[in-house]
């Protein structure tokens, strides 16, 4: 029996809006009445969604805590008193067809995708999802690895299968905000190791099911240059995701298939009255931005 994903919810801060704008214009294009939840960490600062929230109909996810810093706050989707299925993204992720119509086929509480390996060794285990052996060794002794590491910018999560009390030996939940305790070198990418830890272990307990797919692609990949985007323009598309994972540039010009993302760029502003002249005030707003901290790094009045 398949499971409907009843929201999209995009996790994003304050130096990414320029990419949240390309992501949920890319959801809408396939999915136009899918509810579509913000999840906002505030580490970096406060900004604006409301433009994004009036004109592409998205609502502010409201949690308990805004500052997990850097991916933490992606818990906070986690956290519910009653079930609901989501997906859950990144900002840097765009849609390149009916993904949730795919990913509603399957039954399972959780659907990741990253990379699938038998052996937990593989050089992309350790460097971007868990550290197999040395959880065995000083953590948890009982973990069993699944056979693949996920990525945690996509992911079909059922909430409220998994609570706070689960975190208590990694992430620290206080009433100003939380943090990661985990021993430094077991969990790679803050949440992503996290992530990959807990739901292992909960699938090996019996208290959910874990399926692994692939419906993502990497930025990083040669299989990127298959994707036509003629295809996309006639609404054709592919089951699939592409994830600009460490990739990512204040530039799309920048970054590998830029095409795509002024494709959803495009989309974004023509339906915002004054679409055009709106993207002229984001573009210039955000090179002032970046050539203002450039000065103050040059001054040393600021380290990041």
């Amino acid at each position: 029996m398949s499971k409907n994903i009843e929201s999209v919810v995009i996790c994003c801060f304050k130096r990414d809006v320029h990419l949240l704008r390309i992501c949920i214009a890319s959801v809408r294009y396939w999915h136009p009445t899918i509810p579509v939840y913000l999840l906002k960490d505030e580490g970096h600062g406060k900004f604006s969604t409301e433009e994004i929230e009036k004109h592409w109909n998205a609502k502010v996810l409201e949690t308990e805590f805004k500052k997990g810093g850097w991916g933490l706050t992606k818990l906070m989707a986690l956290f519910a008193e009653e079930n609901s299925r989501i997906l859950l993204l990144d900002s840097d992720t765009v849609f390149l067809g009916p993904v949730l119509d795919y990913l509603g086929q399957f039954e399972e509480d959780f659907v990741v995708t990253g990379v699938k390996s038998d052996d937990p060794s593989h050089y992309l285990i350790p460097r971007d999802y868990i550290a197999v052996d040395k959880v065995k060794e000083i953590f948890d002794k009982e973990y069993v690895y699944p056979g693949y590491g996920f990525n945690s910018g996509h992911i079909v999560m059922t909430r409220g299968l998994i609570n706070k009390g689960d975190f208590h030996k990694l992430v620290d939940f206080t009433d100003s905000g939380f943090k990661a305790i985990a021993p430094v070198g077991l969990f790679p990418h803050a949440d992503q190791g996290i992530f990959n830890y807990i739901f292992a272990k909960k699938k090996q307990e019996g208290l959910c099911s874990v399926r692994y797919d692939d419906f993502w692609l990497w930025s990083g990949l040669e299989e990127l240059s298959e994707i036509s985007l003629e295809r996309l323009q006639q609404k054709k598309g592919y089951n699939k995701i592409i994830h600009w994972a460490g990739t990512k540039s204040h530039f799309i010009s920048k970054m590998d298939r830029s095409d795509i993302l002024f494709f959803y760029e495009d989309i974004y502003y023509q339906k915002l009255p004054f679409g055009s002249l709106r993207k002229k005030i984001h573009h210039f707003s955000r090179i002032f931005m970046l050539s203002a901290k450039k000065a103050l790094k040059i001054l040393g009045l600021i380290s990041k």
